[in-house]
């Protein structure tokens, strides 16, 4: 009878010394320096590591033309966070002139309302072939597409199928970030990856591979992920998913997995 209390004593007190020496899964948050804080926030119980894979340079010339031309077109596209950021920058040097301004998807949405710009259109889905093939012939038939010139073509070349007049301007460019040998180190020793843009994606994949689990805040991102070759992709929710809505999908997985590594199948 005392050795089967002993043996109960020792396995129960054997799990919970397991449980409580078990590693925290750590997330990998990859956008720009700068701007990690909101989804950091979210994740607020869960620990964190700051590897930001990409960096924005912005063309002056570009922009001084975009300061210019805000009040020449119908409608002014922003298609991505620092889009509207810089956006809402001209808007403000050219004396915040009435304009009409489509965004893409709630979170780029959201910075443009936070400075007074309220979009007067959203796709059904948060990407770039939605606004092409969805932006409302009543807005007008010219547009302004500021843009990266890392950018696709396939939204001006959908609105000119549909008989828009559009101008492109590469206001900026996106690079691969610099890091440090303890921020390599740190990058390959996450659990989840969370990834914002397809060059984030790219950087990723180059620096670190692709076994290590990604979750990913929509489908344009999912998609180079895939062509990537990554093992395990996962989306944030909805057709236009916010910060909050992807962090709830790494908590999510975190849930399911913990800090195993799916190498083998795909968790989708």
């Amino acid at each position: 009878m005392q050795y089967i209390s002993f043996l109960v004593i020792f396995v129960t007190f054997g799990k919970v010394f397991t449980s409580f020496h078990q590693p925290s899964p750590k997330v990998a948050l990859t956008r720009e320096q700068g701007y990690n804080y909101k989804l950091r926030g979210f994740l607020r119980d869960i620990e964190c590591v700051e590897v930001p894979c990409i960096q924005t340079v912005n063309s002056q010339s570009a922009i001084d033309k975009l300061n210019h031309d805000l009040r020449l077109y119908d409608v002014i596209l922003a298609t991505s966070p620092n889009v509207a950021r810089l956006l809402v920058s001209s808007w403000r040097r050219s004396g915040c002139p009435d304009i009409r301004v489509a965004a893409v998807g709630s979170g780029t949405a959201q910075i443009l309302r936070s400075h007074g710009l309220v979009p007067v259109y959203i796709p059904p889905i948060a990407t770039g072939v939605s606004l092409g093939t969805s932006l409302p012939r009543y807005l007008g038939s010219s547009v302004l597409y500021p843009t990266s010139s890392l950018a696709p073509t396939a939204i001006p070349t959908l609105l000119r199928q549909r008989g828009f007049t559009v101008k492109r301007l590469d206001i900026y460019t996106t690079l691969p970030a610099s890091w440090s040998r303890e921020m390599q180190l740190a990058a390959a020793a996450v659990d989840v990856v969370a990834l914002a843009s397809p060059s984030a994606a790219n950087v990723w994949h180059e620096r670190i591979g692709t076994d290590i689990p990604a979750v990913t805040i929509g489908p344009t991102t999912s998609k180079r992920c895939h062509d990537l070759g990554f093992r395990c992709v996962v989306e944030g929710s909805g057709s236009a998913c916010t910060v909050q809505e992807w962090a709830a999908a790494i908590k999510d997985f975190i849930s399911k997995y913990g800090t195993r590594r799916i190498l083998d199948t795909n968790c989708l």
